[in-house]
């Protein structure tokens, strides 16, 4: 039985400006350093036999504060965010007016969305599975924490809930520092927790 324990890197400044950030990059806000400290504290007790990050600084940056002390921190690059071409760097409202057709594909009717120079949500499901496999091949027992993106971490839920690409956005984007935990176990792939963000809201009591 293999936990996994997915989080998404802290609040950035370009999620503040509503900024598309895919494969470029910008600082954690302090909110997002905040948070994911708190998320440290919440996993302060949890042993992991890996710590998995995607290469982007932003979630470098979180995995290094929920897991401080940690010697090695593995990263992957098939846990990157989605590439979104010319999309990256600009506010929602650009590409909203820039890319009218392809903006209102990419929320509503994610089969039929195509960016040039960018990858489809096909593509970022193919190399999630393909990370998922490998796990599966290398641990039979454990825990490994995953630091990843939203649309990378929708990747996992559409993959374990079986869900068709058309359905990718069924359920809300998860927060900053948010939580889900998947369970491989006997070939299944189990989601036990999805998108928590208990950790916040034990800080705030």
């Amino acid at each position: 039985m293999v936990d996994l324990y997915i989080a998404r890197h802290g609040q950035t400044t370009w999620n503040v400006q509503k900024r598309m950030q895919g494969r470029l990059d910008s600082s954690l806000t302090k909110k997002g350093v905040e948070d994911a400290k708190r998320l440290r504290d919440y996993l302060a007790c949890t042993s992991f036999d890996e710590v998995i990050s995607s290469p982007s600084g932003r979630a470098y940056t979180t995995a290094k504060l929920i897991r401080p002390m940690e010697k090695q921190i593995t990263t992957d690059p098939r846990l990157m965010e989605i590439h979104l071409g010319k999309w990256q760097g600009k506010t929602e409202e650009e590409i909203h007016h820039e890319f009218p057709s392809e903006y209102k594909h990419y929320w509503n009717a994610p089969d039929r969305y195509y960016n040039d120079g960018g990858e489809t949500f096909e593509e970022v499901i193919t190399r999630v599975e393909d990370f998922l496999q490998e796990i599966e091949r290398t641990y039979t027992d454990g825990r490994v924490l995953i630091v990843t993106h939203g649309v990378a971490i929708m990747a996992f839920l559409s993959i374990v809930k079986k869900l068709t690409i058309k359905d990718f956005w069924s359920t809300p984007i998860t927060e900053g520092t948010s939580l889900t935990l998947i369970r491989l176990e006997k070939g299944e792939r189990k989601l036990l927790v999805e998108g928590s963000v208990e950790h916040l809201l034990l800080a705030s009591v």
